[in-house]
């Protein structure tokens, strides 16, 4: 379908009707003022996705007016339309922001000219040929949010760039920012107990190589088992899961032996 509707294009663009065509340059061209100097600067610049500071305001609102324009001539189902008339290769973002917004940017000269097209195209393909009829234009994803980004107020509520007053605003909630500070990491009840009552056995220095006193594994068993008892068995820990900590306890011991900290 789409080889068909890019022969459909070339058809319409030698069928165009000149004057509408006309008509819609000057409409543009009142827009931004009247004076064609400025028109063709504004267009020129939208071609090439350039921001000129001194006509910004006439780039956007010539952005605004072809994005509406080519809403009201070219329809797709993809944008809840009753009908189709245009197709692109891929399916929703490249019939919306992948397409439209490229197209009003860098090929409006044929958008226009397709627009005002004396060709009918056969849209349901009641004359039987190869297939339905639509125009195609192609999509372009980075050119496309490159337009945005210079000519439209799309990224205007998340923009980098804020006064002093919403430096501290969420840019999606708009409230104030809230503490980053990494959260507490949570250790549970056995952790807590565990890391105490080793640091008492073993005293680790940053710059010091010191021998790390050995303790039993019976003693430490041990004390594990008198802490859960002393506590009622607190911390989620049972009579049957005493066994599995005396199985690892040792494993524990010497990891902390080794790095000095729990982790």
């Amino acid at each position: 379908m789409v080889y068909w509707s890019q022969t459909v294009n070339k058809e319409s663009l030698e069928q165009v009707d000149k004057e509408k065509v006309e008509s819609w340059r000057r409409e543009q061209q009142k827009l931004l003022g009247g004076e064609l100097e400025v028109y063709q600067k504004v267009d020129n610049s939208l071609r090439k996705l350039k921001v000129d500071q001194t006509v910004e305001k006439e780039q956007k609102l010539l952005f605004s007016w072809r994005e509406k324009f080519f809403r009201e001539h070219f329809k797709t189902h993809y944008h809840n339309d009753k009908f189709t008339n245009w197709i692109t290769h891929g399916n929703d973002d490249a019939h919306s922001l992948d397409t439209v917004d490229y197209q009003v940017a860098c090929n409006f000269e044929e958008v226009l000219k397709l627009a005002a097209t004396e060709r009918n195209l056969d849209l349901f393909n009641d004359r039987k040929g190869l297939c339905e009829e639509r125009f195609y234009f192609k999509s372009d994803e980075i050119k496309s949010a490159q337009a945005r980004r210079n000519f439209s107020d799309f990224y205007d509520d998340c923009s980098d760039i804020t006064s002093e007053e919403e430096e501290d605003k969420d840019c999606d909630t708009g409230t104030e920012d809230e503490d980053e500070s990494p959260p507490e990491k949570k250790t549970n009840w056995l952790e807590k107990n565990l890391v105490g009552m080793f640091d008492r056995k073993v005293n680790l220095k940053d710059d010091e190589d010191e021998d790390v006193e050995e303790v039993s594994n019976n003693k430490f068993r041990g004390n594990v088992e008198k802490l859960h008892r002393d506590t009622g068995w607190a911390g989620g820990r049972s009579k049957n899961s005493l066994a599995e900590v005396k199985k690892t306890s040792k494993q524990r011991k010497n990891f902390w032996k080794l790095a000095g900290k729990w982790q």
